[in-house]
Protein backbone atom coordinates (compact mmCIF):
# COMPACT_ATOMS: atom_id res chain seq x y z
CA UNK A 1 0.00 0.00 0.00
CA UNK A 2 1.01 3.43 -1.14
CA UNK A 3 1.17 6.26 2.02
CA UNK A 4 -0.40 8.77 0.17
CA UNK A 5 0.96 11.22 2.31
CA UNK A 6 4.55 10.36 2.13
CA UNK A 7 5.28 12.53 -0.79
CA UNK A 8 3.86 15.53 -3.65
CA UNK A 9 4.31 16.81 -6.82
CA UNK A 10 3.41 20.30 -7.70
CA UNK A 11 2.94 20.57 -11.25
CA UNK A 12 2.58 24.22 -13.32
CA UNK A 13 1.10 24.83 -16.71
CA UNK A 14 2.31 28.16 -18.34
CA UNK A 15 -0.32 29.39 -20.52
CA UNK A 16 -0.59 33.18 -22.22
CA UNK A 17 -3.67 33.75 -20.61
CA UNK A 18 -3.76 30.79 -17.69
CA UNK A 19 -1.24 29.99 -14.77
CA UNK A 20 -2.34 26.26 -13.41
CA UNK A 21 -0.50 24.84 -10.31
CA UNK A 22 -2.05 21.43 -9.53
CA UNK A 23 -0.87 19.61 -5.96
CA UNK A 24 -0.71 15.54 -6.26
CA UNK A 25 -0.15 13.08 -3.80
CA UNK A 26 2.26 10.21 -4.52
CA UNK A 27 -0.64 8.05 -5.32
CA UNK A 28 -1.97 10.69 -7.95
CA UNK A 29 -4.68 11.93 -6.60
CA UNK A 30 -5.10 15.73 -7.27
CA UNK A 31 -5.12 17.37 -3.72
CA UNK A 32 -5.85 20.99 -4.72
CA UNK A 33 -6.09 22.79 -8.45
CA UNK A 34 -5.73 26.39 -8.87
CA UNK A 35 -5.90 29.17 -11.56
CA UNK A 36 -4.42 32.54 -11.57
CA UNK A 37 -4.99 34.84 -14.56
CA UNK A 38 -1.43 35.67 -16.61
CA UNK A 39 -0.31 38.76 -16.05
CA UNK A 40 -0.12 40.42 -19.36
CA UNK A 41 3.09 42.27 -19.17
CA UNK A 42 4.86 39.46 -17.13
CA UNK A 43 8.69 38.86 -18.68
CA UNK A 44 10.83 35.58 -17.34
CA UNK A 45 11.53 37.51 -14.05
CA UNK A 46 8.05 38.23 -13.12
CA UNK A 47 6.45 34.97 -14.19
CA UNK A 48 9.86 32.99 -12.34
CA UNK A 49 8.26 34.82 -9.21
CA UNK A 50 4.67 34.50 -9.44
CA UNK A 51 5.57 30.44 -9.81
CA UNK A 52 7.49 30.65 -7.38
CA UNK A 53 5.45 32.79 -4.38
CA UNK A 54 1.99 30.57 -5.78
CA UNK A 55 3.72 27.30 -5.22
CA UNK A 56 5.04 28.14 -1.89
CA UNK A 57 1.93 29.20 -0.93
CA UNK A 58 0.24 26.15 -1.93
CA UNK A 59 2.26 23.81 -0.08
CA UNK A 60 2.61 25.75 3.08
CA UNK A 61 -1.28 26.13 3.07
CA UNK A 62 -1.57 22.35 3.18
CA UNK A 63 1.17 22.11 5.56
CA UNK A 64 3.83 19.82 3.19
CA UNK A 65 7.11 19.71 4.03
CA UNK A 66 9.16 21.49 1.41
CA UNK A 67 11.62 18.39 1.69
CA UNK A 68 8.87 16.57 0.22
CA UNK A 69 7.77 18.30 -2.86
CA UNK A 70 8.72 17.46 -6.63
CA UNK A 71 8.12 20.22 -9.27
CA UNK A 72 7.07 19.98 -12.81
CA UNK A 73 6.43 22.52 -15.59
CA UNK A 74 4.49 22.16 -18.76
CA UNK A 75 3.58 24.66 -21.17
CA UNK A 76 3.25 26.13 -24.75
CA UNK A 77 6.64 26.19 -25.16
CA UNK A 78 7.90 22.79 -23.14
Amino acid sequence: TVNADSAFAVGVHVDPAVLTLVLVDVAGQVRHRQQLRMPQTAGPNELTSLIAVSAGRLIREFGIDQEEVAYTLGGPEC
